[in-house]
């Protein structure tokens, strides 16, 4: 595959809808995909209990309004939150992110609800993810946002989210992030190329690729050989 067909490129623009980007999967975002649609055992799921100094405040922050309008930024900031990915015929995997679903949430994509105790919420999560893993596969990221009755002033949050645009520790950016926003006045959306420009596979990071094909072999030639030098003077 070649280096353009991971760049994304503008593929739709209409004035009531926006602007459609798109690129292809790199190779570990492909072998992610098939196990999100076939199995979906990849998906990570991040889960935060927060308590409110100000109970009163609570309703406030975490109110559904609130929560929407924090979500929509967060996706504005990183929008393969808001992508989805289709086969194509050639048997390639294209993320698409569509401008209005940044500012748009799908059916399902984010739950704000009252919850009587914990063990409420673990039945969502037994329920809702752990049992019906491929169900919601068509939604790359989910939040869930529960106040406990139970503990006036508590909240549960949870994030799921897609293997192929996220792994562990992006999950503290993802938290920290709608938690300030949530917290925070209304702030001006980044420019979507801009964002989307930092959103490429981790293989086009290697900076051999730019090299010619016969200079990547001559690196992994001397790369091999100054190994093997080292581990035999450490021997």
């Amino acid at each position: 595959m070649s280096s353009n067909a991971l760049q994304w490129s503008l593929v739709h623009s209409t004035p009531a809808e926006g602007r459609t980007f798109s690129r292809s999967l790199g190779p570990t975002e492909h072998s992610f995909y098939y196990d999100r649609i076939l199995n979906g055992t990849a998906d990570i799921i991040w889960h935060y209990i927060i308590e409110v100094t100000e109970p009163a405040q609570g309703p406030l922050l975490f109110g559904e309004q609130n929560v929407a309008r924090a979500w929509a930024t967060v996706k504005q900031h990183y929008p393969l939150l808001a992508s989805r990915m289709e086969p194509q015929p050639d048997d390639t995997v294209k993320f698409y992110v569509e401008e209005h679903a940044l500012s748009q949430h799908k059916q399902g994509e984010l739950t704000v609800r009252t919850v009587r105790s914990a063990d409420e919420v673990a039945t969502v999560i037994r329920d809702g993810i752990r049992d019906k893993p491929t169900e919601a596969s068509h939604i790359m990221t989910r939040v869930f946002v529960f106040a406990r009755a139970d503990k006036p002033g508590t909240y549960e949050v949870l994030f799921q989210a897609a293997h192929a645009i996220s792994d562990g520790i992006s999950g503290a950016t993802l938290a920290r992030t709608f938690f300030d926003v949530l917290s925070s006045p209304p702030i001006q959306a980044p420019a979507l190329e801009k964002r989307l420009a930092m959103a490429v596979p981790s293989n086009v990071l290697n900076p051999s690729l730019k090299m010619s094909l016969a200079r990547q072999r001559w690196r992994r030639a001397i790369g091999k050989v100054t190994f093997f030098n080292m581990r035999k003077r450490l021997a």
